[in-house]
């Protein structure tokens, strides 16, 4: 029975990469190359607005926990909503968005900073000691990302879309990371699902009042209204997110994680792949070469946190 929960915790997480590439390469372009809708902050409210009308639905107990809270979880809860649901899932959609979704495999890959920004928002929030290799790895990474973005050009030479899309990749990054460090703290004391589910509501009520003050509302839902299959669409989408979420939780219990590691990378590689067959884009050697050097930077960090992290004195 272990042996068969490894393999299908393994699948699980695999599963989850590739539906999380499918999503970021393909299903967030269709908004525009489809159904030529572009209001970035109504798509995040819808991605986030939907799985909550699905959760409160079969999951209303959870509202309970509302009255267990203290302070500090509605503090923590909120910052995750807001930097990870909101700051964080607008700017990758933006830096998609401003792409064109001709380059959506360097948007993505430059994305997976994201643990370099958790170790070092862990320094400020948990108070956490890094050892000096983590600055050596970090510097690495970063650099590995210069090129993977601008290669031997000079960054002004970039198209302006460009230049701002990888700008809203490393703020993606950097948000996502952040999240994760205030994620850390209500794990302590909350179950994922309890995590997942507030972190969705929290998200819906940030990007709604964002919406609303936006003036956009009424012609948003109008053009959701006349416009065939836009809502069933969105509401496919959205379902495809969370139960992405949901899965690779699943098969986290019963990975390891250097197998998780090794694993999640299918996530880059189903977007270089969907970049690569659909978008016709392909990465140049030096490119190829900085794509290496930064995911084996950031399983390198991964798999050595506590290498790479001072324990803390109890």
């Amino acid at each position: 029975m272990g042996n068969s929960n490894k393999y299908l915790g393994s699948l699980y997480i695999i599963l989850a990469s590739v539906m999380l590439g499918i999503d970021g390469g393909i299903l967030i372009g269709l908004y525009y190359k489809k159904f030529n809708f572009y209001d970035v902050k109504f798509i995040v409210f819808i991605a986030h607005f939907i799985p909550t009308l699905l959760l409160s639905l079969f999951f209303y107990k959870k509202y309970k926990m509302l009255k267990v809270f203290n302070f500090n979880d509605y503090i923590y809860f909120l910052l995750i909503a807001f930097l990870g649901g909101t700051v964080g899932t607008l700017s990758i959609v933006k830096a998609l968005q401003l792409s064109g979704f001709s380059k959506v495999s360097i948007v993505i890959l430059l994305q997976k900073l994201q643990p370099v920004f958790a170790i070092i928002m862990s320094m400020i929030i948990l108070k956490e000691k890094p050892r000096y290799i983590f600055f050596i790895v970090a510097i690495v990474a970063l650099c590995s990302s210069y090129f993977l973005a601008f290669g031997f050009s000079s960054p002004m030479m970039l198209e302006k879309n460009n230049f701002q899309a990888i700008g809203y990749s490393v703020l993606a990054a950097f948000s996502y990371g952040s999240s994760l460090v205030f994620g850390k703290k209500v794990l302590h004391k909350y179950d994922f699902f309890t995590g997942t589910f507030y972190r969705f509501l929290f998200t819906s009520i940030i990007m709604g009042v964002v919406v609303v003050f936006s003036g956009n509302l009424v012609n948003n839902v109008q053009q959701f209204v006349n416009t065939p299959y836009l809502l069933v669409f969105a509401i496919f989408s959205s379902l495809w997110g969370v139960t992405e979420i949901f899965v690779y939780y699943s098969g986290l219990k019963n990975t390891p994680a250097l197998l998780t590691s090794i694993f999640e990378l299918t996530y880059p590689l189903t977007v270089v792949f969907i970049d690569v067959v659909i978008n016709k884009h392909f990465l140049s050697p030096v490119q190829i070469g900085a794509v290496i050097i930064l995911l084996s930077s950031i399983i390198y960090l991964n798999l050595n946190i506590r290498r790479v992290i001072i324990p803390r004195k109890i």
